[in-house]
């Protein structure tokens, strides 16, 4: 399961209390990243992924913050985008780009990249085989977010556990597998526990490898 690609609220651009070149640096910037976006939905991939890369160098080092949420947007796609068209180790690099660049941020715009950024690399993790690896960046995810109290954040520890318990089905650890279903149904729901673990044992050759999101 895959964070999709990521895609910023519309928001008004300042008309007042912000200098004429900050105004013009976040149009441009909005302006890059939407182009990027249409053209990964025209399907021309390598152009979005050269015009992410544009906004980056560009704007890579800006302190303003709706700046910063663009470059880790940007990247954020970019790497997403990269392991969809199976440049898996070029991808693993770009998402490592977003957590060492914006993993000590506060603000919760970048935190939900660094959150995305993660869960990504996990299944591209995942899908070169490198299960063990994987999981240990599941688990960073839940390190990092379990306490967080926005509804994105929250959906990128859910979508962790569960890739967690899928790749450790593939694994063949069963009660770990179980283990972390149990988990993300104790971290999300106030449902009682299901008595029907056996039911679930037996089922448990219908599981999936976490898929793409």
């Amino acid at each position: 399961m895959w964070s999709s690609s990521f895609t910023l609220p519309h928001r008004p651009l300042p008309h007042f209390g912000a200098a004429p070149e900050e105004l013009l640096k976040e149009l441009v910037a909005k302006a890059l990243f939407n182009k990027g976006v249409r053209l990964g939905e025209l399907g021309r991939t390598e152009g979005e992924i050269a015009v992410y890369e544009d906004l980056v160098a560009r704007f890579g080092i800006a302190p303003q913050l709706p700046l910063r949420e663009r470059v880790a947007s940007a990247l954020l796609n970019k790497g997403t985008r990269l392991g969809q068209i199976d440049r898996r180790e070029e991808a693993i690099a770009v998402l490592d780009d977003v957590v060492s660049r914006f993993g000590s941020a506060s603000e919760s715009p970048l935190r939900e990249c660094v959150a995305r950024a993660l869960v990504n690399k996990g299944a591209v993790l995942g899908e070169l085989g490198r299960n063990n690896e994987a999981l240990a960046v599941y688990d960073e995810v839940v390190g990092l977010f379990d306490t967080a109290a926005e509804l994105p954040i929250r959906e990128q520890v859910a979508k962790a556990l569960f890739n967690k318990a899928g790749t450790l089905g593939q694994l063949g650890r069963l009660d770990g597998q179980i283990a972390a279903y149990d988990d993300l149904v104790a971290h999300f729901t106030q449902c009682p526990p299901l008595s029907t673990k056996g039911s679930t044992l037996a089922n448990l050759t219908e599981a999936r490898r976490p898929s793409h999101f």
